[in-house]
C-alpha cells in the first residue's frame, strides 16, 4: 500500500457513475467527497469488478465505514472484518465472497478525505455445483 504502484480516483457522492477502483496489485488512492447531507463528513462510491467467483480481501488505509453492494443494490455480507496491526499503512481488512460481476463499494461517513484501497483475491468461492 505504501510503495505502489498507485492509481488516483475521486469517488462520487452517489452510486450512479461511480469510478472504477479495479486495479490489480495496485494501491488505489480514493479521494472522498463532501456528504451533501452532512458537509462535515466525507463519503464516496467506487466500483470494483470481480473477474472470478472468489473470496476477496479489501485492505483499507483508514478505519472507515465500508460496505459492498451487488448489481441489484443488495448489501454483500462481509465474512470477516479485522484490524491490521502488522502493517502501519493498513488499518482494516474486510473479506467478502463475490461472484463474477461489478460491485459498488461505499466509504463513510468519515472525517477522512483520502482512503487507500488494495484488493486481493484470497481464495476461490464455490462453483456452479456448490463445490
Amino acid at each position: 500500500m505504501a510503495e505502489g504502484p498507485f492509481e488516483d480516483v475521486t469517488a462520487t457522492a452517489v452510486a450512479d457513475g461511480a469510478p472504477s477502483a479495479t486495479h490489480e496489485h495496485t494501491s488505489v488512492r480514493i479521494s472522498l467527497v463532501a456528504d451533501p447531507d452532512s458537509p462535515d463528513d466525507n463519503i464516496g462510491y467506487v466500483t470494483f469488478a470481480a473477474d472470478a467467483g472468489a473470496d476477496f480481501a479489501f485492505f483499507l488505509s483508514a478505519d472507515v465505514t465500508f460496505a459492498i453492494f451487488d448489481a441489484l443494490d443488495n448489501e454483500v455480507p462481509l465474512e470477516e472484518s479485522a484490524d491490521v496491526v502488522e502493517c502501519a499503512e493498513v488499518a482494516k481488512e474486510h473479506v467478502a465472497e463475490l461472484e463474477v460481476g461489478t460491485y459498488t463499494l461505499w466509504f463513510g461517513p468519515t472525517t477522512e478525505t483520502l482512503v487507500s484501497l488494495v484488493v486481493e483475491e484470497t481464495g476461490h468461492g464455490t462453483d456452479e455445483d456448490g463445490h
